[in-house]
């Protein structure tokens, strides 16, 4: 199974809400005053858009009772499709029920297409029942109906291959930055070791020099002896160089709440922060680790060019149900118009979701910034 986020934003909620309720508002209106309308058709036409819109982020976002999912949601579409037709004496209540194959884009490909064929099946049996134009203009309203369920499958699966796509292109991207980390670091090692070869060689081959002419030529010793002396300090600073620019990842050797209060004491506005670490902490994955510690220090960034402010807040979060670290930074900065950010803001959003995590921001002008991270453990 595939989590889509596209297929659970606010404007498929907002889509998905229209479209289950222009058909069954229309036979709500003409045959309302009938009691199976007001005691069946519009309760299972409400509980329809609640199942299609929250119970489906949820089921979309932890990959849980998918299949019971869709047969609950084929169940009440073909309820609605059943009673619609039989008030309007015509097939209707297709409308409402157009987008479930968008929904289905997350399945294999049987299952997809399984779908599609029991609510094809439904929209015949549908219009075979109540359907009073049999002639060549009837016949139209269940094939319009097959081939809108079929556009919407493949647009569907345009929105996930699109958002699969994505996501690839967010790990070649990974991939490429670690092979080029490793190569830089094979790099500064040899470096180092011709460097320091070198320097080595030199002081070794000055100290012969100082020893052989060490009680004949005192001037000649001397002029050695800072040439070593300079030749072992220029080395001193290539290796410290070196070091650095290979040293390991701040947080490989130590627990991240240390690794993060280490880092908001460095900062230069370390005076006006908070950091708190809530729950019992649990071991996480280097990359967990490693990503919320670049949020951190991404956001201190910012908050120290832009924010412009007086209190900073971080706070750390174990919690266990549901099982997940918490990271939120929030300061009572100037705020900001837009919350689409840089490439910064950017690239910390594909390391969260690459951990299949969101990463949440709210500002406002004039009202500071929030940034919230959850990850699954």
């Amino acid at each position: 199974m595939y989590e889509s986020k596209r297929l659970t934003s606010h404007t498929s909620h907002f889509m998905f809400i229209a479209a289950a309720f222009i058909e069954p508002a229309r036979t709500i209106t003409n045959w309302g005053h009938l009691p199976i309308i007001q005691w069946v058709f519009l309760p299972v036409v409400l509980l329809y858009m609640l199942v299609g819109t929250i119970g489906w982020t949820q089921v979309n976002r932890h990959q849980r009772a998918i299949y019971a999912y869709f047969v609950i949601m084929v169940l009440l579409a073909c309820l609605i499709m059943l009673i619609s037709s039989w008030s309007e004496g015509v097939l209707s209540g297709i409308l409402s029920i157009l987008l479930l194959p968008m929904h289905g884009a997350i399945l294999p490909k049987y299952a997809r297409l399984s779908l599609i064929l029991v609510l094809c099946g439904c929209a015949t049996a549908c219009w075979l029942m109540f359907n009073q134009h049999l002639g060549r203009i009837g016949i139209f309203s269940p094939i319009s109906a097959y081939i809108g369920f079929f556009v919407f499958d493949y647009i569907g699966n345009i929105v996930v291959s699109e958002e699969r796509a994505r996501e690839q292109v967010a790990t070649y991207a990974r991939m490429v930055e670690d092979i080029a980390i490793m190569r830089e670091r094979t790099r500064l090692a040899r470096d180092l070791h011709d460097s320091l070869g070198h320097y080595l060689t030199a002081i070794h081959m000055q100290a012969q020099a100082a020893q052989a002419v060490l009680y004949h030529q005192p001037q000649q010793t001397e002029e050695a002896l800072t040439h070593i002396s300079s030749l072992a300090r220029d080395g001193l600073q290539e290796v410290r160089k070196s070091i650095e620019a290979i040293r390991t990842l701040p947080t490989d050797n130590r627990p991240l709440p240390e690794a993060l209060a280490i880092l908001v004491k460095q900062n230069p506005t370390n005076s006006m922060m908070v950091f708190q670490t809530l729950g019992a902490p649990i071991t996480t994955t280097p990359e967990t680790n490693i990503t919320l510690y670049r949020i951190v220090q991404e956001a201190l960034t910012n908050i120290h060019k832009h924010a412009q402010a007086q209190q900073i807040t971080i706070t750390l979060r174990y919690d266990t149900a549901p099982n997940r670290i918490t990271l939120r930074i929030q300061d009572d900065g100037v705020g900001a118009t837009s919350t689409e950010g840089g490439f910064g803001l950017i690239g910390l959003k594909e390391r969260v979701r690459l951990l299949n995590g969101t990463l949440d921001i709210q500002t406002a002008h004039g009202e500071g910034f929030c940034m919230e991270a959850h990850i699954p453990l």
